[in-house]
């Protein structure tokens, strides 16, 4: 199942990425049941996809590896158990292109929540101290990220700030997002989503009592909101 799901993910989000110039940086956090050996096969079919692994799982640190390793001037980070929308990358470097990302750590493609809300406004909308139509969407804009922390499912930042504000602390499996957020609020930083009608779908919701203890007990482990 969960091997099959990565190959459908992987051809998925290459056809959904968009007319953009872009390098596609894959890194597989110590998998035991064959998923490497695919990746490195279905690498050779594309000039742009390069595959990278550990001998342990490192967790999110993984991303800070990728974006050394990356050459553009924006990233894009996405999680594997997504629904993402049609030219999704195109379609938010030119978001970025058209605000002032000096001052926006990550603009995050807002995705669906619990009871028809979305995770930009499961809360309302008032804690957003901008609002603006950009494009087909709304942008969201919160001055001081520790009020509504980061979206890491989907999310555009400048290779050079997220590398600058030291990527993804180390050690800290889950709660990274917060954290992170907590750190652009010191450097004075923005947070905003980025909400146009075809918002992403997250499938990973569906947590065991056991999984969901664990995960309880590494976000209170980083002083981070339970519900996320």
């Amino acid at each position: 199942g969960e091997v099959r799901k990565i190959h459908i993910d992987c051809y998925a989000t290459i056809g959904q990425i968009g007319n953009i110039d872009a390098e596609i940086l894959i890194w597989d956090n110590c998998s035991n049941d064959g998923t490497f050996d695919w990746l490195i096969e279905f690498s050779r079919s594309y000039d742009n996809v390069s595959i990278f692994n550990s001998d342990k799982n490192i967790g999110m640190e993984a991303i800070n590896n990728l974006a050394e390793q990356a050459s553009g001037e924006y990233i894009i980070k996405i999680d594997d158990d997504l629904l993402l929308p049609n030219n999704f990358a195109e379609r938010l470097v030119k978001v970025a292109e058209q605000v002032d990302t000096s001052k926006i750590l990550f603009i995050s493609w807002d995705m669906i929540w619990k009871s028809g809300t979305t995770f930009a406004t499961r809360s309302g909308t008032s804690h957003f101290d901008k609002i603006i139509p950009i494009n087909d969407g709304i942008l969201y804009i919160s001055y001081d990220p520790k009020r509504f922390m980061v979206n890491g499912a989907c999310r555009l930042s400048r290779r050079n700030k997220f590398l600058e504000i030291g990527g993804h602390p180390k050690g800290v499996i889950y709660g990274v997002d917060y954290s992170i957020a907590k750190v652009a609020s010191k450097r004075k930083l923005w947070n905003a989503f980025w909400a146009p009608p075809d918002i992403v779908v997250h499938l990973g919701n569906n947590d065991d009592k056991n999984y969901r203890i664990f995960k309880d007990k590494q976000l209170a482990k980083h002083s981070c909101p339970r519900d996320v």
